[in-house]
C-alpha cells in the first residue's frame, strides 16, 4: 500500500492509523510518502499512491477526488523562542520579517494569503518542501512560519537512541 501524509498528519494520526493497520494486516508492507496535497495530486490521479492525508484549505477538485474530513487543525504564525518579533500584536510588525513557506501551490501558503488579506503578502525569503527544514528554520534562526499547532507540539525530544548500537 503506498499513502502520501502531511506534515501535520504524520504527527497526529499516522502513527496510530498505521499501527492499528499493521496489527490488523501484519504482511501488508506500506510506503509512506510525506508532502503537500499539491504534489501527491498528479501520483493519485495516475495510481500510483493509493490515498493520501492531507491539509486542504480549498476543494477545487471535489468532482475528481473524494474526500472525507478528518480533523480541524489550527495554523499559527510562529517564531523561536527569544526571537525580536515573539511580542509583536499586528500584522504590519511581521511585514519584513524573514518568512519560510511550504510552496505557494500548498495549503500553507493559502493559509498566509488569507492571514494577509487586504494587505500586502510579506516576502516568503525561502520555500520549504519539507515541513521539517521550515520547522528547523523556525526554531534555529530568525525565520517567521506557519506550521500546524500539531507539528509544533510533536514531542520529537522523546525519541530515545542508543548510539553504542550503530
Amino acid at each position: 500500500m503506498r499513502l502520501a501524509i502531511g506534515g501535520s498528519m504524520a504527527c497526529t494520526l499516522m502513527p496510530k492509523v498505521i499501527d492499528c493497520f499493521q496489527q490488523r494486516y501484519p504482511h501488508v508492507n506500506v510506503h509512506i510518502v510525506e508532502g503537500q496535497l499539491s504534489s501527491m495530486l498528479p501520483a493519485l490521479r495516475q495510481g500510483t499512491l493509493d490515498f493520501t492525508i492531507n491539509t486542504v484549505t480549498q476543494l477545487p477538485f471535489e468532482r475528481e477526488l473524494s474526500f472525507e474530513p478528518l480533523a480541524v487543525v489550527d495554523y499559527p504564525v510562529v517564531v523561536r523562542q527569544g526571537h525580536p518579533l515573539h511580542h509583536a500584536k499586528h500584522l504590519c510588525e511581521l511585514s519584513e520579517a524573514k518568512w519560510t513557506m511550504p510552496p505557494s501551490t500548498s495549503s500553507y501558503y493559502s493559509l498566509l494569503e488569507q492571514l494577509y488579506s487586504g494587505h500586502s503578502l510579506p516576502q516568503v525569503r525561502v520555500t520549504c518542501e519539507s515541513l521539517i527544514a521550515c520547522a528547523s528554520l523556525v526554531t534555529q534562526s530568525d525565520f517567521l512560519s506557519i506550521i500546524s499547532n500539531h507539528i509544533v507540539n510533536t514531542p520529537f525530544s522523546a525519541i530515545n537512541w542508543w548510539p553504542s548500537v550503530l
